[in-house]
């Protein structure tokens, strides 16, 4: 399915009849329901979807679903020149706070493809790939079966990083200090290469 042909069908199930661009307007991007959460310490900006980093932090979107097939992006405006940045899936049940302030604290609820090229996951971490830098886009394919892909500017990984994923998941990012202002946008909604349903809200 493409962009255009899932804007018609959501603008269909809102009922629209006379005005279809207007509910297009009205339900594309952030206006679909999914941004990042607000947490408290970075700054946020373009209606939630662009989070900047003021320290270490780590920020879900605002929605969490069970395991099954999902799609997003993560568009990295800025890495920062020294920090490392993360970008992934968060169980519902790990806590946000305290933040991870290094490499090697990544908790156990949470799964991650590294800007440096490795995957991490409680505590532990492996070099997979070359990584991602300043305008990268990183992709995140979810399936059924609980297994987590990976992608950088449309080339993906050819086996999941992640398998046996359960319970109620969201995309996360986690900024491992603030240098240079590292700058993510999450792209939750309307995404042209899905082969699943997208990050938005049930």
């Amino acid at each position: 399915m493409t962009y255009e042909e899932w804007l018609i069908e959501r603008a269909k199930l809102v009922g629209a009849q006379a005005d279809i661009q207007s509910v297009i307007e009205a339900i594309d991007g952030s206006f679909a329901g999914v941004s990042w959460s607000p947490v408290s310490g970075p700054v946020f900006s373009n209606n939630g979807l662009t989070v900047a980093a003021t320290a270490a932090h780590l920020v879900p979107a605002n929605v969490f679903v069970p395991v099954s097939e999902r799609n997003c992006e993560f568009v990295i405006t800025r890495r920062g020149q020294w920090g490392f940045l993360g970008v992934g899936l968060i169980r519902s049940t790990q806590a946000l706070s305290p933040a991870p302030i290094s490499l090697a604290t990544v908790p156990p609820g949470v799964w991650l493809y590294r800007s440096d090229g490795e995957k991490a996951h409680a505590g532990a971490s492996e070099v997979v790939g070359a990584g991602f830098g300043d305008g990268a886009v990183v992709s995140m394919r979810l399936d059924a079966n609980g297994d987590l892909y990976f992608g950088v500017n449309g080339q993906m990984f050819a086996s999941p990083l992640f398998t046996g994923i359960t319970g109620d998941v969201s995309p996360c990012v986690i900024f491992f200090g603030p240098n240079d202002s590292p700058v993510v946008t999450g792209r939750f909604t309307g995404l042209q290469y899905s082969t699943g349903p997208l990050w938005e809200l049930p």
